[in-house]
């Protein structure tokens, strides 16, 4: 299932409370390399929760972690599968390594499968690496509508009732801000997936 809207991750999980858990990200791209001659890699800022919500077991390694979005912690990279096995050789010795993002060395902590597989939006599964979204308490502006949600539903929660919860959300924080007025929800299964 996957929510699109702008609103704080945390405030949104805080009001579904135990009928789903929420994961963000938003796609970028990335210069893998020296800036001056380094290729551009398709890739996404996500929150730690991501690949878990997603269902998605790290082939080598570990996905993102609470501690990643931490403004300061060491800076590190999570890998496609398709980007470690092109890219890299599949060297299974890859974990540890450093690679230059955007001028900035992360620690590659693991590889993860393609994200095409369980029907994510291509816009989303294009991504080849992904790195922590880090937001500072109070530093996300209410109007910013860049990052993409998903959602595992916990059992029983069907989707119908959920999206009007969701719903509800929205109205609430377009009256409590009206930055947010004239702002809705839109909820879409994902294609092809399964879940577990």
């Amino acid at each position: 299932m996957v929510a699109g809207d702008g609103a704080e991750h945390a405030g949104w999980q805080t009001a579904v409370g135990e009928q789903a858990r929420l994961a963000a990200l938003r796609a970028s791209s990335f210069v893998i390399g020296s800036t001056g001659d380094g290729a551009r890699v398709e890739g996404s800022y996500a929150t730690d929760d991501l690949f878990a919500v997603l269902g998605v077991t790290p082939l080598l390694g570990r996905g993102l972690q609470p501690q990643d979005q931490i403004a300061g912690s060491e800076p590190i990279v999570v890998l496609s599968e398709s980007y470690w096995r092109q890219q890299l050789n599949g060297v299974r010795a890859v974990i540890g390594r450093t690679l230059t993002l955007d001028g900035t060395p992360r620690t590659v902590v693991g590889v993860v499968p393609s994200l095409r597989a369980i029907g994510m939006p291509s816009a989303i599964s294009s991504a080849r690496l992904w790195v922590p979204l880090q937001i500072e308490a109070g530093a996300a502006a209410r109007d910013d509508r860049s990052l993409f949600v998903v959602a595992r539903l916990a059992a029983g929660v069907a989707m119908p009732s959920f999206t009007a919860q969701l719903e509800t959300v929205a109205s609430e924080l377009a009256t409590l801000h009206p930055e947010n007025d004239g702002w809705g929800i839109g909820v879409d299964a994902l294609a092809g997936y399964a879940g577990d």
